[in-house]
């Protein structure tokens, strides 16, 4: 919730995603980021922002989706 933009956004499509697909690997379709209404540009921002934090691995394949692996977190008590 502290990442700035899109992130937060971003981050719920893609546990939706993995929710529907029950699993932890999913695409990142572009047609989900013009339904929800932004752009493409700030998506990736936003996966960036999120992979950085450690919470996503990304493998960008030119020509196709974004594949994205989502990482198991720590809980610190």
């Amino acid at each position: 919730m502290r990442l700035p933009g899109k992130a937060l956004h971003v981050a719920l499509i893609l546990w939706q995603e993995a929710g529907f697909r029950r699993a932890k690997t999913v695409k990142l379709r572009t047609s989900v980021v013009d339904k929800v209404g932004f752009s493409r540009r700030s998506a990736r921002r936003a996966l960036k922002q999120l992979e950085s934090a450690g919470l996503i691995e990304t493998e960008p394949k030119p020509g196709q989706l974004t594949t994205v692996r989502i990482l198991d977190m720590e809980v610190e008590n």
